[in-house]
C-alpha cells in the first residue's frame, strides 16, 4: 500500500500510497546538521505542482519561527511564532512575508498617527517582524494569508496561560477580543469544594465588540473539572472511577453526550444525541438513530504523515481518500482519489482551534483532529489518549496522572503541551511526545509509524533494568539515567570543517552508518583541484616533438564524463584504479563518486538538456616523439569522514570522497593512463 524511501541515516524521506495514477507523495527534507525538518511536499500524481509546500525555519536552539505553507503554488501561509524565556509561545500570527510601508492614519479621536512613509525588512523565516505583526494602526498590518489570525498568549510562573488577545487582524485594537483567565493561589490544596488545586482554571473574562462573556469552572477531589458555566448556561460533567470523561451535557444543548472506554482505557462508544460512533484503532463506525443507517472510516497510517482512509456509506458505496497530517499528526489536507484529485483543507491556530474556512462534516473523512484526537462537534471537546482536551482554553479538563521530574514545565497539571504545541505535541494526555517518546515531535524522533515505541499495557518495560522506563496506559514514561555505555573507538578530524549542506553528489555516495544512528557530523577532510593523468579521451602518440593544440564543445565534456562514469561502474560509490590513483582520496577503503560541477552523470545527464556545440579551443601542450598525450579530467577532489553517534552512545566513522569534473584538458602523458576512453593511437606497444 505504501512504499517508503529513506536516506543513509535510514529515515523516510519520501512515502507514496495509491494506486498508480492517482497517487499522493509525501517528500521530507532534513537539515544535515541538526537532522530537523527543513521542506515537506505533497504532491498528487496529476498534479502539475505541489498541492502544499513546507518550509521550516527555527532558532539556534532548534524552536520553530516559521513555518511557510505554499498552497497549490498560489496561496501562501506563512505562520510565525515567538516564544518567552522559557519556551512557551507568546505571538502566533500569519505573516504577508513582504517588505511594508506604513502610512499616516487618523484615530477616532482625530489624532494623526505615523511618521509617512517606512519599510520593514523580512525577519527570520520571511516573517516581516521577528517580534510580531507590524502595525501602525487600522488597515496598516503585515498579517495576511488565506486563513489570517493573530493570538497573543501569556502566562504566570506555574505555567498556567492567563492571557489570550485574538487581534484584529486589520490593526484595529477596538475589535480585539481579550480573555483574561485566574487560576487558584500557589500551593493550594485541593480540598475537593469545588475549586481545585493550584493549576485549576476559576474564571476566565472574555471581552469582545459583541460584549462580556464571564466563564467560571468546577473540580472535583481528583481534579476533574465538573462544571462549566457561562452566560449561555452550564455544562455538568462527570467521571468514571478511573478519571475518564463518562458524560457531558449543557443547558440549552441537544442532550446528554456520553463516553464508553475499553478495558485499557481507549476510547470504545461515544453516543451524542442522535449517533453514535464506535471508536477502534483504525476503525470508526458511526449509527445514525433518525435515519438507521450507519456509516464506517477506515485510516491506516503510512509513513510521512500520510493516511490511506477509506469511507464506506449506507448504500454499500466506497470513496477512496488521503488525509495528510502535520508533524503532530493534524490532517490538515485531504485528497480525493477522484480523476481530478480534490484537494480539500483544513486549517487549525497552534492549539488546534479551526481558522479560515472549515469543510462541513460530510465533506471530511472521520473524527479524528487535533494531533489525530477523537474530535467531537458536540461538545467541541477533543479525546487525546487518557484525557480531553479544550483547544479553546488549550488546557486539559481533568489533571494530569503522569509527573516527568525531569521537565519542571511538564508539572503543571492541565497545560497542553508545555504550553510550546508548536515544537511539541501531547497525543496520549500524559506528557510531551519528545518526553514520553509517544506522537511524533518536528525534526525528533518518538514513535509512530515510522518508529514504534515497544511497550506492553502497563509496567516496566524490564523488570531488571529501571533505566528502560515504565509504562502507563500504553504510554512510555523515561526511566532514571541508563549507566554509560563504552564507546567504541571512531576516527577524529581535528581542525577539520564541518559540513552542514552536503552537495548532491556527496550525499548521495555518503556511507550508511547503520540503522541504529541518532546523529550524524560531516566533516571536509581535504579538498585539491587536480588534474587527473590516469584518465585519458582522445589517447594518442606524438611522431614528432611540438606543440599539440586541442578543441572541445560544452555537450562533449557532459557526454565524456558520462562515459567516465560507465567504464568505471555507473555506479553511485565505485572502487577502482581510478579511486586508488586519486592522491588525496586513496587509501584503499574510500569510496568515490564521480560528477560533473556537482551532477552525479550517470543519474542526470539524460535528464539535463545542455546541447550547447559551441567550439572551445583549449590550451596547447608540449610533447616530445613518442610522447603519449589526450584529454584529461580537471576537478575538485574532496574527502569527507562522517562521524555517527549510535542509540547506545557508541560512536562510528566512515570516509568517502567525490571527485568533481569541471572540464576536461589536454595533458601529455609519461605513463600509460588506466582508463583510456577513446584510443586513437591502438594497442598498447
Amino acid at each position: 500500500m505504501a512504499k517508503r524511501d529513506y536516506d543513509a541515516l535510514g529515515r523516510v524521506t519520501r512515502t507514496t500510497v495509491g494506486d498508480y495514477g492517482s497517487q499522493v507523495v509525501s517528500t521530507q527534507q532534513y537539515d544535515w546538521a541538526t537532522g530537523r525538518v527543513v521542506n515537506s511536499f505533497l504532491d498528487r500524481q496529476n498534479g502539475t505542482v505541489s498541492a502544499d509546500q513546507t518550509t521550516y525555519t527555527y532558532t539556534p536552539s532548534g524552536r520553530i519561527t516559521s513555518a511557510t505553507d505554499l498552497q497549490d503554488a498560489r496561496d501562501r501561509d506563512l505562520q510565525c511564532y515567538t516564544y518567552d524565556h522559557l519556551g512557551r509561545l507568546t505571538n502566533a500570527w500569519t505573516d504577508t512575508g513582504t517588505t511594508y510601508t506604513t502610512a499616516d492614519w487618523t484615530d477616532s479621536s482625530g489624532a494623526v498617527h505615523g511618521t509617512g512613509s517606512s519599510t520593514t525588512v523580512p525577519a527570520t523565516g520571511g516573517c516581516t517582524n521577528a517580534n510580531g505583526p507590524a502595525v501602525t494602526g487600522p488597515g496598516s498590518r503585515t498579517v495576511g494569508g488565506p486563513a489570517p489570525y493573530w493570538n497573543t498568549y501569556s502566562h504566570d510562573a506555574t505555567g498556567n496561560r492567563t492571557g489570550l488577545v485574538q487581534h484584529d487582524i486589520t490593526g484595529d485594537t477596538a475589535k480585539d477580543v481579550t480573555t483574561t483567565q485566574t487560576f487558584g493561589a500557589a500551593r493550594t490544596t485541593n480540598t475537593g469544594n469545588g475549586k481545585g488545586g493550584p493549576h485549576a482554571l476559576q474564571s476566565s473574562i472574555t471581552v469582545a465588540p459583541s460584549g462580556t462573556r464571564t466563564t467560571g469552572y468546577q473540580y472535583d477531589a481528583n481534579g476533574n473539572t465538573t462544571a462549566v458555566s457561562d452566560n449561555s448556561g452550564t455544562a455538568t460533567l462527570t467521571w468514571n472511577s478511573e478519571d475518564r470523561l463518562a458524560s457531558y451535557a449543557k443547558t440549552g444543548g441537544p442532550g446528554t453526550t456520553s463516553y464508553l472506554d475499553d478495558a485499557d482505557g481507549n476510547p470504545l462508544i461515544r453516543r451524542n444525541p442522535g449517533r453514535t460512533t464506535l471508536s477502534l484503532p483504525t476503525d470508526e463506525v458511526t449509527l445514525d438513530m433518525a435515519a438507521h443507517t450507519t456509516a464506517g472510516v477506515r485510516s491506516v497510517p503510512a509513513s510521512g504523515g500520510l493516511t490511506y482512509t477509506r469511507v464506506s456509506n449506507a448504500v454499500g458505496g466506497s470513496t477512496v481518500l488521503y488525509q495528510a497530517a502535520d508533524p503532530h499528526g493534524t490532517n490538515g489536507v485531504q485528497i480525493g482519489s477522484d480523476a481530478a484529485m480534490t484537494v480539500t483543507r483544513r486549517l487549525t491556530d497552534p492549539f488546534g482551534n479551526a481558522r479560515g474556512p472549515q469543510p462541513s462534516a460530510s465533506a471530511w473523512a472521520g473524527t479524528k483532529g487535533f494531533v489525530g484526537g477523537l474530535q467531537d462537534a458536540t461538545t467541541g471537546l477533543t479525546t487525546l489518549g487518557a484525557r480531553v482536551y479544550d483547544p479553546a482554553t488549550g488546557r486539559f479538563l481533568s489533571d494530569d496522572p503522569v509527573t516527568v521530574n525531569g521537565s519542571p514545565q511538564q508539572w503543571n497539571g492541565y497545560a497542553y503541551s508545555d504550553n510550546d504545541p508548536v515544537n511539541g505535541s501531547d497525543p496520549s494526555g500524559l506528557c510531551r511526545a519528545d518526553i514520553c517518546g509517544v506522537g511524533t515531535v518536528i525534526g525528533g524522533t518518538g514513535s509512530g509509524p515510522d518508529n514504534p515505541v515497544r511497550f506492553a499495557t502497563t509496567g516496566p518495560v524490564d523488570p531488571d533494568d529501571p533505566s528502560e522506563g515504565t509504562v502507563y496506559k500504553g504510554t512510555f514514561i523515561p526511566g532514571p539515567p541508563k549507566k554509560k555505555v563504552p564507546t567504541t573507538t571512531a576516527k577524529t578530524c581535528a581542525g577539520c570543517k564541518v559540513v552542514t549542506d552536503l552537495p548532491k553528489n556527496a550525499e548521495k555516495s555518503m556511507p550508511s552508518g547503520g540503522y541504529d544512528v541518532n546523529h550524524v557530523t560531516v566533516y571536509e577532510v581535504s579538498q585539491n583541484t587536480w588534474l587527473n593523468k590516469d584518465i585519458s579521451d582522445d589517447f594518442n602518440i606524438s611522431d614528432q616533438d611540438g606543440e599539440v593544440s586541442r578543441t572541445t564543445t560544452t555537450i562533449h565534456t557532459r557526454q565524456l564524463t558520462t562515459q567516465l562514469a560507465a567504464k568505471i561502474g555507473g555506479s553511485v560509490s565505485v572502487k577502482t584504479s581510478v579511486s586508488a590513483s586519486l592522491p588525496f582520496l586513496a587509501d584503499g577503503e574510500v569510496e568515490v563518486a564521480v560528477s560533473l560541477n556537482g551532477e552525479l552523470s550517470w543519474q542526470n545527464s539524460d535528464a539535463v538538456t545542455d546541447a550547447k556545440q559551441d567550439s572551445v579551443t583549449l590550451p596547447t601542450v608540449k610533447v616530445k616523439a613518442g610522447q603519449a598525450y589526450g584529454l584529461s579530467p580537471v576537478g575538485t577532489a574532496t574527502r569527507y569522514m562522517a562521524v555517527f553517534v549510535h542509540t547506545d552512545g557508541s560512536t562510528t566513522s566512515a570516509e568517502w570522497g567525490t571527485y568533481d569534473i569541471h572540464n576536461w584538458a589536454p595533458a601529455a602523458y609519461d605513463h600509460r593512463p588506466a582508463v583510456i576512453l577513446n584510443n586513437n593511437a591502438g594497442p598498447a606497444k
